[in-house]
This record gives structure tokens, sequence and C-alpha cells, in this order.
């Protein structure tokens, strides 16, 4: 599934806090925005 859309940040990479002030790297593309090959395993 190489190449889809991350689904928790919706592809863009950032994700805004609980309180809506900021935003950080999304942690599971790490700033991609797309799903990480999870076959690979690290």
């Amino acid at each position: 599934m190489i190449g889809e859309t991350c689904r928790l940040c919706g592809g863009d990479g950032r994700i805004g806090n609980a309180l809506g002030r900021s935003s950080a790297t999304c942690p599971s593309c790490h700033g991609s925005g797309r799903r990480t090959d999870t076959s690979s395993g690290f």
C-alpha cells in the first residue's frame, strides 16, 4: 500500500494538538503525508 495518504493527518503531514493552538509533525507518517510501509518493519 505504498503511496496511500496518511489516515492520521489526512496527507498534510501535520496534526494539531488537543488545544488547537499549535501543530506538530504527524507521528504516523513523520511529515511525509503518506502512510509508512509497515511491512518492512523496523
